[in-house]
């Protein structure tokens, strides 16, 4: 399923200022974007997701009953990268 896709790949955010960036080039045009934060087993984090403007994920801190979170909206890329 997508949710099993999405929760088998993995990128790192951490960054020591707290604010990290990531891009792919990408076709302009809109998109549905969907993404998940979270670790299965650490709980010392704070996620804050966001896609073109978009927020996706804000301020998601896990816990043992909620190891994850996933997020979605549509975003407009108009500069060739999300």
């Amino acid at each position: 399923s997508d949710t099993d896709k999405i929760m088998r790949s993995l990128n790192m955010f951490q960054h020591s200022s707290g604010t990290a960036n990531w891009e792919i080039a990408l076709a302009n045009g809109i998109y549905q974007v969907e993404v998940a934060a979270g670790d299965p087993s650490f709980y010392d984090s704070q996620h804050t997701i966001r896609a073109e403007g978009i927020t996706l994920i804000n301020n998601f801190i896990p816990s043992a009953q909620n190891t994850h979170k996933i997020g979605s909206g549509i975003v407009t890329i108009s500069d060739g990268k999300l």
